[in-house]
């Protein structure tokens, strides 16, 4: 099942974080400037790597793009893209300061016009701001809202 599942999904496995700490939400934020200038946020996570599982990628990726350590608890929500299948797991903020890391430093510190940054977000803003893939904002937001972390518009 699982090479089917790759094989119709080039961009296989994503592994990705909800970390929360005093009522903020971890979160990438991508200033994309030049001819097709766009902003959005994203929550951490990255590319399945061989070998490992979910939880270890999902805690590598967030140490390395955002400098912090992590522990995974639950799986709370899987999102079947076009692409890839990326499965979203509530972590415990275990400490650090946030810091970028990982090939987004990289681009970040190049010549690129593009900015990216990571930071926490109040959860009583989400709403309003641009989360992509759509699909994840609205996965995120009905897990906020059931958890009881925020409140249903």
């Amino acid at each position: 099942m699982t090479a089917k599942l790759l094989t119709s999904k080039p961009g296989g496995f994503r592994a990705g974080g909800i970390v929360t700490h005093e009522n903020k939400l971890l979160l990438m934020h991508v200033v994309r400037a030049g001819e097709n200038p766009e902003e959005f946020y994203m929550l951490p996570g990255g590319h399945h790597e061989e070998g490992e599982t979910l939880k270890e990628a999902c805690v590598r990726e967030i140490e390395e793009e955002f400098g912090i350590t992590v522990t995974p608890e639950e799986l709370e929500f899987v999102v079947v893209g076009t692409r890839r299948v990326a499965f979203y797991f509530r972590c415990k903020y275990n400490g650090g300061e946030i810091k970028l890391g990982g090939p987004e430093k990289i681009e970040h510190d190049s010549d690129s016009p593009d900015n990216i940054y990571v930071e926490w977000v109040d959860l009583v803003e989400l709403n309003e701001l641009p989360i992509g893939p759509v699909e994840t904002k609205e996965a995120l937001l009905k897990y906020l809202i059931d958890k009881n972390y925020i409140e249903k518009n």
